[in-house]
């Protein structure tokens, strides 16, 4: 009986974790779901630009974009701008392709900082790798864009990338800075010094190109 019980009581917990995992989901999702309802139209031409950019970066034949080339992908519609509409954060949802040793997609964090009024991108903060098997997938059968957003905005938007303010989300400022100015880039005292590494990363990426000759037999009609 004693191990029953054991058994039983863990079996509680699990359940209990499952709920709870179920409902921070979901709440978060809500919230990001009605940012996006409500915000969506002052980040219009960031998205435009931002998508732009990609394509352009892509057809440029730039390492950094090179998934871009080759797979599917969509900018999720969260474009996590802070209030004084210098930065964002947002992210790439990539589905590699249909076939039967595909096994995964991926989400990409891309960074947004406006120098002297004029807007430039790069990457920042990591790509979060998705298993298909995790989510019941397979080769044949890729995660949808959709999937892939409210993946997204759960692992890499998390809970903290909105406060509540006036009875109201609004972006975190402190949540944005922080892709911008942390140990990831250095350990500076000043602004300016992390602005200096940021502008290298924008330049620098169009110093390393691929030949897409390597890639025609992968790359999507």
């Amino acid at each position: 009986m004693e191990d029953v019980g054991t058994y039983q009581s863990g079996n509680k917990l699990i359940i209990v974790s499952i709920i709870l995992l179920l409902t921070y989901s979901c709440s978060n999702e809500s919230r990001i779901d009605k940012h996006i309802a409500k915000n969506f139209n002052s980040v219009q031409n960031e998205y435009k630009l931002l998508e732009d950019s990609l394509k352009y970066f892509a057809n440029s034949h730039l390492k950094d974009f090179s998934s871009e080339y080759l797979y599917p992908w969509q900018i999720d519609s969260f474009i996590c701008m802070n209030s004084s509409r210098d930065k964002f954060v947002a992210t790439i949802n990539s589905s590699s392709k249909t076939c039967r040793e595909c096994e995964m997609d991926d989400v990409t964090k891309i960074l947004g900082k406006k120098f002297n009024g004029v807007w430039y991108f790069f990457l920042g903060g990591g790509t979060l790798v998705v298993p298909r098997s995790n989510y019941g997938k397979d080769g044949m059968r890729p995660l949808t864009m959709h999937e892939l957003s409210q993946i997204a905005h759960k692992e890499m938007f998390g809970e903290n990338c909105l406060i509540k303010k006036d009875g109201e989300y609004i972006v975190n400022d402190a949540w944005v800075d922080q892709h911008f100015y942390d140990k990831g880039w250095g350990n500076f005292k000043k602004k300016e010094q992390y602005d200096s590494v940021h502008w290298f990363y924008i330049v620098d990426k169009w110093n390393h190109k691929f030949d897409p000759k390597e890639f025609e037999k992968e790359k999507l009609p």
